[in-house]
C-alpha cells in the first residue's frame, strides 16, 4: 500500500589505479591505512593499564592495603617480611 516503486540498481563501479610512478601517493591520499591493533598494552602504558585492571577489584586494592599495613612494624603481630 504505502510501498514506493523498487529503484534501479546503480551500476557497479570499481576504481582502476594503473601501477605507476604516483600510484603509492594518489592511493594514500584516497583512502586512510587500514592498520588493525589487537594488543591491549604497548611499552608505555603497561604499567598504568595493569594496575588499573588490577586494583579495579576490590579484593586485589584489599589484600594491596593489609600487606602495606603488615610491613608498618607497630601495627604487625609478626616479622614484616615473613607476614607478606
Amino acid at each position: 500500500m504505502f510501498r514506493s516503486a523498487p529503484r534501479p540498481p546503480r551500476p557497479r563501479r570499481v576504481p582502476f589505479h594503473p601501477r605507476g610512478a604516483d600510484f603509492d601517493e594518489t592511493w594514500r591520499e584516497e583512502f586512510c591505512d587500514n592498520v588493525v591493533v589487537t594488543s591491549k598494552y604497548t611499552l608505555w602504558n603497561f604499567l598504568p593499564k595493569n594496575l588499573f585492571e588490577q586494583f579495579r577489584r576490590v579484593a586485589n586494592f584489599y589484600f594491596l592495603v593489609m600487606m602495606i599495613l603488615s610491613w608498618i612494624p607497630g601495627l604487625s603481630p609478626v616479622n614484616p617480611v615473613t607476614s607478606v
